[in-house]
């Protein structure tokens, strides 16, 4: 017996509203496992609006949101799934990859130690721009 595969991430009837202003409305998608989400528009259309919406840090003025068949709201495994990286991202220009990611685990309170973001840079292939 077949069993129904469930979307990865799914947004349903997405509105935001920001002050008297309508972003976005009925934006409906459906991502799968492997897939990825494009987000285009002109300044001020809502893309940002939208990502923070689907990383649960902001909630739509209407629609819902389902990871893995549950609505995110309900999904703490989800919130620990999701890495979000803004406009103003944190980065300190006059330190080095490995300098600002020990930084950041500092911030988070992590045990992570510096060989530790080592072999996470070597794992996601950049290592050696680890002392740009």
């Amino acid at each position: 017996m077949r069993t129904q595969e469930v979307s990865v991430l799914k947004a349903h009837d997405l509105k935001c509203v920001k002050g008297s202003t309508e972003l976005f409305s009925n934006i409906h998608f459906q991502i799968e496992s492997g897939e990825a989400l494009v987000v285009e528009g002109s300044n001020g259309s809502g893309k940002t609006s939208l990502l923070r919406i689907l990383c649960g840090f902001n909630y739509p003025a209407e629609g819902e949101i389902s990871w893995c068949g549950t609505s995110i709201e309900q999904h703490d495994e989800y919130q620990q799934q999701i890495s979000y990286i803004g406009h103003a991202s944190g980065v300190k220009l006059d330190l080095t990859v490995l300098e600002n990611l020990v930084y950041a685990q500092r911030l988070v309170g992590s045990d992570c130690d510096e060989n530790e973001v080592k072999e996470i840079i070597r794992a996601v292939g950049l290592f050696k721009q680890r002392n740009v």
